[in-house]
């Protein structure tokens, strides 16, 4: 365990009050809504199981029959699936020993009790990329998946024309897609461009929007090789 000692404690000649210096992440992602709590999910996380069945019906298919005086109707039946979900499980510990606090002209505790909050939300935003990757890697999800790296010059950057064909992978779904995420050098590349439109919501609150969706921006997204997801 690394707890904080006194050599990681500035022990003040004078008494200079301590700064936190707290991180300018903001996290942005994981609070602009993407996660919501949900009791059913609550539920199965209080289970001890670590991994959960989740049975379901699926939708009816198939056609509706002409109705033929004396001749009977073909029974059809519900077919049944399941999605397997999993639990994560994180833990953090901090500490400090006694003569630490009393050198320090500081509270060590109250320090990280004041920035454990901030702590998390960039933990969870961390987790939620690497879900996200996972999603995105399945095999099912191909088809919902616009690469343009493979593309040359100015058809490997994210274009309103790009951004209309990912849509058009979800077909008439598109239009439940009402924001996007993106990191800040993206949005800068397209507010260079005069694509980034900027809005007032019913507070008179301002808000930047791409081809009608709200825009998120947090450098949190990932970028590998000068690719931004």
């Amino acid at each position: 365990m690394a707890a904080t000692t006194l050599a990681d404690i500035i022990v003040p000649e004078i008494f200079t009050p301590y700064v936190i210096n707290r991180t300018m992440e903001l996290s942005a992602f994981f609070q602009s809504g993407i996660i919501q709590r949900d009791a059913y999910f609550d539920r199965l996380a209080a289970e001890p199981a670590q991994i959960h069945n989740m049975p379901f019906f699926s939708d009816l298919t198939g056609s509706s029959e002409n109705i033929v005086e004396g001749q009977d109707l073909t029974p059809d039946g519900i077919k049944s699936a399941k999605d397997v979900s999993t639990t994560i499980r994180r833990g953090k510990m901090w500490a400090t020993t006694d003569l630490s606090r009393q050198l320090a002209d500081g509270d060590p505790l109250r320090a990280i009790s004041e920035t454990v909050a901030g702590f998390w939300t960039r933990d969870h935003q961390d987790e939620l990329l690497e879900i996200l990757k996972g999603v995105f890697a399945c095999a099912d999800m191909a088809d919902h998946i616009l690469d343009i790296t493979t593309r040359s010059g100015k058809n490997a950057n994210i274009s309103a024309t790009t951004f209309m064909e990912a849509l058009q992978l979800l077909g008439d779904a598109q239009a439940q897609i009402t924001a996007v995420c993106m990191h800040s050098a993206t949005k800068t590349y397209l507010k260079q461009q005069n694509l980034i439109s900027t809005e007032r919501d019913s507070n008179s609150v301002e808000f930047d929007t791409y081809q009608g969706r709200r825009v998120v921006v947090d450098d949190g997204c990932p970028v590998e090789d000068g690719v931004y997801t």
